[in-house]
């Protein structure tokens, strides 16, 4: 591919005084400076963009994005548009009998300041509406989710469960769990339900994930660090990777169970570069 010469705007190099023109080929910067010789230096068959005045400047670097995990749950039930805690059971219920047998039911964007009640489903109006398999569904902050009994059973988390530290198990009469989980209190659920997702929506996943990064790049973000990356998510990465279908390079922070020890960052094949850290 031949270079291309971006003139007519106000290039802003970040390392002194701003520059007219700028030349790139083959994804990389090759010449910053004065018109004349960023083309010359472009060669004669160089395309032409004209900046129309307007200023071009580096890439963003995101440092703490999401991209992986927004690509996940992307593809869960949405509970966003729900204005009353029955229409939720509705379109849980609904949704349940869609999935095969054994599958969990992933759903997010729930938010009580949105419902009628002001309030949470309770963990009895939960199984009411999914009861014969396992719910995990994320609030809109994806700080706080709600897990029915079938979800909490297979965590383990019952009332004589530890407070987990770094988060909460909302409890009632005595201290059983009433479905609401908190930050860390959540890990638990979200560790058995996550897997599901990825395992039978792995194309969908990866499309997203594809898109996510197209749109990142459309407001000038070409950098990424996609942060506490599940181990299965992380697969994912390394299947886009191969595709070739990541628009800039993601720097990704693989997640590691809370307790192991600690180990040196390990460079993937490409692009992702991993470093472990708690989740």
């Amino acid at each position: 591919m031949g270079a291309t010469v971006i003139v007519g705007g106000r290039v802003r190099t970040l390392a002194g005084a701003d520059a007219e023109a700028l030349a790139f080929a083959d994804g990389r910067i090759v010449a910053v400076g004065e018109r004349a010789e960023v083309s010359r230096v472009a060669g004669e068959g160089a395309a032409v963009i004209d900046g129309a005045g307007l200023t071009v400047v580096p890439g963003f670097v995101d440092a703490h994005h999401h991209v992986s995990i927004a690509a996940l749950y992307g593809g869960a039930v949405q509970l966003g548009a729900v204005t009353d805690i029955p229409a939720l059971q509705a379109a849980l219920a609904a949704a349940s009998r869609a999935l095969p047998e054994g599958r969990w039911l992933v759903a997010m964007n729930w938010d009580e300041g949105r419902l009628a009640e002001r309030r949470p489903p309770t963990r009895a109006e939960l199984d009411d509406a999914v009861p014969d398999r396992p719910l995990f569904a994320l609030h809109q902050t994806c700080h706080r989710a709600l897990a029915n009994s079938r979800a909490l059973a297979l965590a383990g988390i019952d009332a004589s469960t530890p407070e987990p530290s770094g988060g909460l198990i909302q409890r009632g009469r005595g201290g059983e769990p009433t479905g609401l989980l908190v930050e860390r209190g959540m890990s638990r659920v979200e560790a058995r339900a996550r897997p599901d997702l990825a395992t039978y929506d792995a194309a969908g996943i990866l499309a997203r994930m594809k898109e996510h990064y197209v749109a990142l790049v459309r407001v000038g973000l070409t950098r990424v660090v996609d942060t506490a990356v599940p181990a299965e998510l992380f697969t994912l990465y390394r299947e886009l990777a191969r595709r070739g279908t990541c628009s800039c390079r993601p720097t990704c922070v693989r997640s590691r169970p809370r307790g192991t020890s600690r180990s040196r960052g390990t460079r993937s094949t490409a692009p992702p570069r991993v470093t472990p850290r708690a989740r």
